[in-house]
């Protein structure tokens, strides 16, 4: 997690902060939920509250795959998983 500002702010860059934990959501909301996710577990980080930073990052990861697994990946999902997972190592 000490590289989670460095990995957050390429995926921002990259526009893959995404989520789809309902299936319901749209492609834009599921990245503006993938990227609040991000962009928290960042400031928890900071805060030092890694545990809880690395949980959301685990999170981002679930609903991305999520998504590609029903059909419905978007092409900045591969990217984001690779960084996302580079984070919680």
């Amino acid at each position: 997690m000490i590289r989670l500002r460095h990995i957050c702010m390429t995926l921002m860059l990259f526009g893959v902060f995404s989520s789809a934990a309902n299936a319901q959501q749209t492609p834009k909301e599921t990245r503006n939920t993938v990227r609040l996710k991000m962009v928290q577990a960042q400031q928890l980080n900071e805060q030092g509250a890694s545990v809880e930073a690395k949980r959301l990052v685990e999170e981002s990861v679930s609903i991305m795959l999520s998504e590609i697994r029903n059909g419905r990946s978007q092409p900045w999902m591969r990217e984001g998983l690779k960084i996302a997972m580079q984070a919680v190592r």
